[in-house]
C-alpha cells in the first residue's frame, strides 16, 4: 500500500514540476521606431552545432508552423512583426552562460537582419543565459540591445524559458565557425 502512495506522490510532483516550468517568453521592441510586444515563440535547436533559434512573434504562431520551424530554423510570416533570435548558447562549449555566447543573428521579418559580433560589439548584451543544451532539455536567457537602422530605431529586450524539441532542426547556425 505504501508503494502505491509514493508512485502516485513522486508522479504528481513531477507533474507539478513540469507546469511550474511551462514555456514563457517576451519580447518588447522597438522596430523601425515602431513599439511591439512580441509574447508568442517557438525554439529550434540544431543539435549538431548546440545552436537555437528563436522566433518571437506579436501573434500566435499555428502548430504546424512551429512544427515546420522546429525542423528547419527558418520563420517567416508575411504582415506579422516578429523576429528570430539565433545565437549558439555555450560558444563552443557545452555549458549555456551569457559569457559564452560569441554572436547573435537577428533576423527582422520585412526589415534588416544582423550578426552582432558580442566580442566586437556593445550594443547588445547577453544578460542571462542558462539550460540543459540537449534535445529536450530547456534554455533561458535574457537578450537585450538597441540599434539604428537606415535612420530608424531598433531596440530589443528578449526574454525566454522553453523546453528545447525532442527533434533536432536540420539547420541552423554554425557553431563551429565561431572560433
Amino acid at each position: 500500500m505504501l508503494r502505491p502512495m509514493i508512485a502516485c506522490g513522486l508522479l504528481l510532483t513531477a507533474l507539478l514540476s513540469a507546469e511550474a516550468r511551462a514555456d514563457s517568453c517576451s519580447g518588447a521592441v522597438v522596430l523601425a521606431g515602431k513599439k511591439a510586444t512580441l509574447s508568442h515563440c517557438a525554439v529550434a535547436w540544431f543539435d549538431d552545432q548546440k545552436s537555437a533559434t528563436i522566433w518571437f512573434d506579436e501573434q500566435p504562431i499555428a502548430p504546424a508552423k512551429v512544427e515546420a520551424f522546429q525542423t528547419s530554423s527558418y520563420a517567416s510570416e508575411a504582415g506579422h512583426r516578429m523576429l528570430t533570435l539565433a545565437f549558439c548558447p555555450a560558444g563552443t562549449g557545452a555549458t549555456a552562460s551569457p559569457k559564452s555566447v560569441p554572436a547573435l543573428d537577428l533576423d527582422i521579418e520585412d526589415g534588416p537582419s544582423w550578426v552582432v559580433d558580442l566580442r566586437k560589439e556593445h550594443d547588445f548584451q547577453v544578460v542571462a543565459m542558462s539550460g540543459k543544451l540537449a534535445t529536450g532539455g530547456r534554455l533561458a536567457g535574457h537578450v537585450t540591445g538597441q540599434r539604428t537602422s537606415d535612420g530608424k530605431p531598433y531596440s530589443f529586450d528578449l526574454t525566454f524559458d522553453l523546453a528545447l524539441p525532442a527533434k533536432s532542426a536540420a539547420a541552423g547556425v554554425d557553431c563551429s565557425a565561431l572560433h
